[in-house]
C-alpha cells in the first residue's frame, strides 16, 4: 500500500459560497472650477489669455533668447474648464513668507508635482524674463524669493480675474507679470511706479481642481433637492449716525445665516429701509451704497430686489419712484426678478406715512399684475409677489383695512388653480398677531371689519428687521425682536419657509434662531418656524437648469393698428460675456416692425439685419465691461398690430442667441424662448363697456367717472371713456356719447 500511494494522485477542489465580488471603487472625478479666492494647500489651473500655463519648456523669446515654460489651449464653460487636463498643468499652492517682497506678505510657492518652485530668471536688461521649475526650492530660496513669491490682486470686483506677479520691496526693482499666450508664458516686467495701471493689462484666472465621487452615484435618495435658495426682508428701519444710516441688525445677521450654510441666490425686500420719517435727511445714493455694500460683503453672488415702503416716502422729502429707479434700479410695480423656474413681482408702497394714499393698492398696480400673472399661466414657476403692504385688516398700533385688498385678493385667486403664487408682506410689525404666520390655499383672510375672503395662494408674513426695535418707541413695541426674516427654498414638490430670528444685534455676541413665536401684552402666540407647503405644479427630479436664457417680456394682449414693445432679455448664468447675435422671428402677416432701441450704457447695437419677411437679427457688444450674471435688458423693439390682424395671435421667438465669450473667444449658445400676442378686435369711440353697442349704459360709465383724469388711480377703469384721448373724463365725452345713443 505505501508503495502504491503515488501512483493513484487525487485533488480536491474545496467549494465556498460568497456573495457578490467586491464593486469596484470608480475613480474620482476631478472638477476644475473658477475661483474667486487663493488658498494654500490647493490645486490651480494658471490661465492666462485663454491659455494654460504648463511644466513644459517652450522656446518663448524672453532675455538673452532664453527659454520659458509652455502654454495649452483651454476651454471653458459656465466657469468651468471642459477641456482635457494634464498632470503638467495642475499647480500646488503653498503659503509662503518672503522679507523681500514689500507689502505682499500673504504669498505663495507654487510648484507641479515634485518639480522646484515655479520661478522667474533675469530679464537681461530687456524687460521680459523667462519661466522655469528647475532653480529654486526650500533649499537656496533665501537667496532670492522675490524671484518665486508670487501674489495676487483682483482685477474684477467678483475677484474672478487677478493679476499674478513677483514684486520687490527693492523700489529700483521691476514688478514682475505673469503673461500667457500661444507661443507661452512668459514675465514682462513693469516699473513699481506704472504697477497700478498695469495691473489690467495681466489678466489670470485660477481654476481650482476638485475630486469629487463618481457623479453617477445618486447619493442618498431621501435627501431632498434644494433647487433654489431665497431670502425675503421688509423694514429695515435702519438707525442714523447723524444722517448716515448703519443696518445695524443687518450686518449682523447675515453672517450667522451664512454660517449655517444659508446660501440665497436672491436677497429681496419690501421696503421701508430707514428710521420712522427720517426718509427726507438721507442722501439715497448712499443708502443705497452702504445697503448693497452690506450685503455683498457677506454675499457677493447673490442679487438683490427691492422696492419702496411708506417710510421711504415722506411729504417733507422720501425718495420719488422715478429716483427710486434711478438709484436702485428697479419700478415701484414690476417684475424684479426672472429665474427659469420661479419669479418675483414686487408691488412698492406709493403712499407716505402721513396719510396720503397710505394702505392702499392702486387699481392700475392690480391691473398689472392681472396683466402678468395672465402671461404667467402655464409656466410651472412659482410666482413670489412680494408688497409693502399686507392683504388683512389687523390691529397695529391702531385697527387698519388696506383699501382695494378685496380686489387684489379676487385677482390672484383667478390664477391659483394653474400657479403656485407665494404672496409675501411686510409694513405690520407691532401688535398685528399675524406676523410669522404663513396661511396657504383655503384659508381665510379677514380683510374689512367682519369681511373674509377664502385665498387660493399662499400668504406669508417676511417679518422684519427694524434695527431701533424694541427699544426706541416702547409704546409701540413688543417684546418680539429685534430682527425676523424669511428663508424660502424650493424642492421638487415643495416650498420650505423658515423664519430666522436675531437677537443682541447690536452686541459683540448677536444669536441666530429660528423662532416665529411672538408676545403682544403679555400674550404668547405661538407659530411654527418651519412651514412646508406642497406645490401644485412640482418640478422633475432633474437638477434645476443654469443654462442661460434670452426670453420676450411686454403685453399679451394688444389692439389692432397699436404700437407697442417687446422688451429682450438675457437671463444670464455665464461668465465673460462681451457680445451677442440675436435672431427674433414673428408673424409678419400680423404684425410691422417699426423700430429698435438700445436699453442703456452697458448693450450697444452694432447692427442690425432682415434676412427675410418675418425676421430680424442684431448684432450686440459691450464696450470692454463684461455682461453681469442675472437679468440683463438687452433691447427694445416697437411693432404695430396691423387692422386686419384682429381677433388673430401671433408668435414672437428668439431662434438664435450666440454671445462672444473672453477669454479665449468662444462661443456659448443660450436657449431662447417666446411669446404669444392676442391682436384684439378694434372698438367703436364711446362703446365704453365694449360689448359692441353704444347705449345708455355707456353714458353711465362715463357719467360715473366724471372728471377723473390720468394718473388717478381709477384711470385705468375710467379712461374707455375718454373719447377724445384728452386724459381727462368731461362734459365733452358725456356730449359725444349722448348723441351716439340718440
Amino acid at each position: 500500500m505505501e508503495s502504491s500511494l503515488a501512483n493513484y494522485p487525487v485533488q480536491l477542489y474545496k467549494v465556498t459560497e460568497v456573495g457578490d465580488p467586491d464593486p469596484i471603487d470608480p475613480p474620482p472625478v476631478t472638477t476644475y472650477e473658477l475661483s474667486t479666492t487663493v488658498e494654500a494647500g490647493e490645486k490651480y489651473i494658471i490661465v492666462s489669455n485663454g491659455y494654460s500655463l504648463t511644466n513644459k519648456v517652450a522656446d518663448v523669446p524672453t532675455a538673452n533668447g532664453g527659454v520659458s515654460l509652455a502654454s495649452t489651449l483651454v476651454t471653458v464653460s459656465d466657469g468651468k474648464i471642459t477641456s482635457e487636463v494634464t498632470d503638467d498643468m495642475i499647480w500646488d499652492f503653498a503659503e509662503g513668507t518672503s522679507e523681500l517682497a514689500g507689502p505682499y506678505t500673504t504669498g505663495f510657492f507654487i510648484t507641479n508635482g515634485d518639480s522646484k518652485y515655479l520661478s522667474r530668471a533675469s530679464s537681461g536688461g530687456t524687460g521680459v524674463a523667462p519661466l522655469n521649475t528647475s532653480t529654486y526650492d526650500a533649499t537656496n530660496v533665501a537667496s532670492k524669493p522675490h524671484y518665486c513669491y508670487w501674489a495676487f490682486e483682483d482685477i474684477n470686483d467678483d475677484g474672478t480675474i487677478k493679476s499674478m506677479f513677483l514684486f520687490s520691496s527693492d523700489p529700483s526693482d521691476y514688478v514682475f507679470f505673469l503673461r500667457g499666450a500661444e507661443a507661452g508664458f512668459d514675465c514682462p516686467g513693469v516699473s513699481q511706479s506704472n504697477m497700478e495701471s498695469s495691473l489690467a493689462n495681466y489678466p489670470v484666472q485660477l481654476y481650482k481642481a476638485t475630486e469629487a465621487s463618481d457623479p453617477g452615484d445618486p447619493g442618498d435618495p431621501g435627501d431632498p433637492v434644494v433647487r433654489h435658495e431665497l431670502l425675503f426682508m421688509s423694514d429695515t428701519h435702519s438707525d442714523l449716525t447723524g444722517s448716515v444710516p448703519n443696518f445695524t441688525n443687518l450686518r449682523a445677521i447675515l453672517p450667522l445665516l451664512k454660517a449655517e450654510n444659508i446660501n440665497p441666490e436672491v436677497i429681496s425686500f419690501g421696503g421701508d429701509y430707514l428710521y420712522d420719517d427720517m426718509a427726507y435727511l438721507v442722501n439715497w445714493e448712499e443708502v443705497y451704497s452702504i445697503l448693497t455694500g452690506v450685503l455683498s460683503t457677506t454675499y457677493p453672488d447673490a442679487e438683490y430686489a427691492f422696492t419702496t415702503g411708506n417710510h421711504d416716502k415722506e411729504t417733507n422729502g422720501g425718495i420719488s419712484d422715478e429716483e427710486f429707479k434711478r438709484i436702485f434700479g428697479f419700478d415701484r410695480v414690476g417684475v424684479s426678478y426672472v429665474g427659469d423656474e420661479y419669479e418675483i413681482f414686487h408691488i412698492g408702497a406709493q403712499g407716505n406715512t402721513s396719510g396720503v394714499d397710505k394702505e392702499l393698492f392702486y387699481e392700475d398696480d392690480i391691473q398689472a399684475l392681472d396683466t402678468y400673472l395672465a402671461g404667467k399661466v402655464g409656466s410651472g414657476k412659482v410666482i413670489f409677489i412680494q408688497t409693502h403692504w399686507p392683504l388683512h385688516r389687523a390691529y397695529n398700533w391702531q385697527w387698519r383695512n388696506i383699501e382695494n385688498a378685496d380686489l387684489m385678493i379676487d385677482t390672484i385667486n383667478k390664477y391659483g388653480d394653474n400657479l403656485d403664487i407665494v404672496f409675501l408682506w411686510g409694513h405690520n410689525h407691532y401688535t398685528d398677531t399675524n406676523r410669522h404666520t404663513i396661511k396657504q390655499r383655503g384659508d381665510s383672510i379677514l380683510y374689512a371689519e367682519e369681511q373674509y375672503k377664502t385665498i387660493n395662494f399662499t400668504y406669508a408674513n417676511v417679518g422684519c428687521m427694524n434695527d431701533f426695535y424694541p427699544t426706541q418707541k416702547p409704546y409701540k413695541e413688543t417684546t418680539v425682536g429685534p430682527a425676523v426674516c424669511l428663508s424660502v427654498n424650493i424642492l421638487n414638490d415643495k416650498l420650505v419657509f423658515t423664519y430666522n430670528r436675531l437677537t443682541d444685534g447690536n452686541t459683540d455676541n448677536p444669536v441666530l434662531t429660528h423662532d416665529a413665536n411672538i408676545t403682544i401684552s403679555g400674550t404668547l402666540y405661538t407659530n411654527p418656524a418651519v412651514v412646508e407647503i406642497p406645490l401644485l405644479n412640482p418640478f422633475g427630479d432633474d437638477e434645476p437648469s443654469d443654462e442661460s436664457t434670452v426670453f420676450i417680456e411686454g403685453s399679451q394682449q394688444v389692439k389692432s393698428g397699436e404700437k407697442f414693445t417687446l422688451n429682450v432679455i438675457l437671463n444670464n448664468f455665464t461668465e465673460g460675456i462681451y457680445a451677442g447675435d440675436i435672431i427674433l422671428k414673428y408673424d409678419d402677416s400680423l404684425f410691422e416692425l417699426k423700430t429698435y432701441h438700445e436699453t442703456g450704457d452697458l448693450v450697444n447695437i452694432i447692427n442690425t439685419k432682415q434676412e427675410q419677411p418675418g425676421s430680424i437679427r442684431v448684432i450686440l457688444a459691450t464696450e470692454g465691461t463684461a455682461i453681469n450674471e442675472g437679468r440683463v435688458p438687452l433691447f427694445t423693439i416697437d411693432f404695430i398690430a396691423k387692422d386686419t390682424a384682429a381677433g388673430e395671435s401671433g408668435s414672437f421667438t428668439i431662434t438664435k442667441a450666440d454671445f462672444g465669450i473672453m477669454p479665449g473667444g468662444l462661443v456659448y449658445s443660450a436657449s431662447g424662448t417666446g411669446i404669444d400676442i392676442l391682436v384684439e378686435a378694434s372698438w367703436e369711440a364711446g362703446d365704453v363697456n365694449k360689448d359692441g353697442v353704444i347705449n345708455i349704459g355707456d353714458l353711465a360709465i362715463c357719467a360715473y367717472y366724471y372728471m377723473v383724469s390720468e394718473g388717478d388711480p381709477n384711470w385705468s377703469l375710467a379712461k374707455s371713456s375718454d373719447v377724445n384721448n384728452d386724459g381727462i373724463i368731461n362734459i365733452i365725452d358725456l356730449s359725444f356719447i349722448a348723441q351716439l345713443v340718440l
